[in-house]
């Protein structure tokens, strides 16, 4: 019996650029490039007949458009059936119950704030995921007292970068082997670049110098991000802010550590006021759609971004380490 209608599966979501478009596959953690006109017709395929839409789009005498339905088919992204009524679209609405779910933490030999008192107002916020930087050396007992806190604490996962340091070398295998909740652990300025794996820590050894928080706001293919979690957020928030707080080496609050605005002290303020702040969550809200030449690039929602850094100094125009050129559809460095 023949098939009369194409459509995607649920879990892929085509998102148009350009030049170009892609479909993301949130579940299976991929995309595949489409031409724009396929995305076009993607969008009218539930409504549509396939003979329908070949009429409309012209496409009826050379089969091009059966082909290509075919091939989605054939790589997984969607089906032929007579029943698309049957086959709801997903609910893309980002939704969270933690006040924060991810926070950067910057921390130095010069840095006076608690460390430990942070990571616990972070816990008591409902907080996901915790990075803390160190680019000037490390020393090996507060690195095992963070250990010691995080291991005890209710925050699922932890990522340390820290300065290459001969003693937190020799300890650091020991320190991973007794804490399941390091994901990842860049030590900088190593006298060599090595990756390894150590128990459910992922370490990288790497002899570039991150030496202050100027290193941040990379944007590369290698950091995209395709699930669903990030998809949606990406829809409506911000991708690297929402839902974001930041200490930096002097333990000002911020929204990021490279940002120059304060909310105040951590020595002296609590992350839970801070958050009460309508000012402080205003960048939240400043997604793809709104970012000049973001807006017109098909990765934008499963891109990461960067307010700090930015190609004009303006708040809505491109990442300023991006070098993805949407309308050419190549990167350009």
């Amino acid at each position: 019996m023949t098939k009369d209608y194409f459509i995607l599966h649920g879990n892929c979501i085509p998102v148009k650029g350009a030049t170009r478009s892609i479909i993301c596959d949130l579940q299976l953690g991929k995309y595949k490039y489409i031409p724009n006109e396929l995305y076009d017709i993607l969008n009218l395929s539930r409504e549509h007949s396939i003979t329908d839409l070949e009429e409309k789009f012209d496409l009826s005498e050379d089969g091009s458009l059966f082909h290509y339905f075919e091939a989605l088919v054939k790589s997984g992204y969607g089906i032929f059936t007579n029943t698309p009524e049957l086959f709801p679209v997903l609910d893309l609405e980002f939704a969270t119950y933690s006040e924060v779910t991810n926070a950067i933490i910057d921390y130095n030999s010069t840095s006076t704030y608690n460390l430990i008192s942070v990571i616990k107002q972070l816990e008591g916020l409902v907080c996901e995921a915790v990075q803390i930087r160190n680019f000037d050396g490390l020393n090996i007992d507060i690195l095992e007292k963070i250990s010691t806190t995080f291991s005890e604490s209710s925050i699922p996962i932890f990522e340390i970068i820290l300065k290459h340091d001969i003693i937190v070398e020799g300890r650091l295998e020991s320190i991973l082997e007794n804490n399941s909740r390091f994901r990842y652990v860049i030590v900088h300025s190593s006298p060599v670049d090595k990756s390894i794996e150590i128990k459910n820590s992922k370490v990288h050894f790497t002899k570039k110098s991150i030496d202050s928080s100027s290193h941040c706001g990379q944007i590369s293919s290698f950091f995209f991000t395709v699930n669903i979690e990030s998809f949606t957020e990406a829809l409506a928030y911000n991708s690297c802010l929402n839902k974001k707080i930041s200490i930096d080496t002097n333990g000002e609050i911020k929204n990021c550590p490279s940002f120059e605005k304060s909310f105040g002290i951590i020595n002296n303020t609590k992350l839970v006021d801070v958050l009460r702040n309508l000012e402080f969550k205003k960048v939240w809200k400043i997604n793809k759609d709104q970012i000049s030449t973001c807006k017109d690039c098909e990765f934008r929602y499963i891109c990461t971004d960067c307010r700090a850094y930015t190609k004009n100094g303006g708040l809505f125009d491109k990442p300023q380490k991006c070098s993805y050129n949407p309308y050419i559809g190549e990167w350009e460095n």
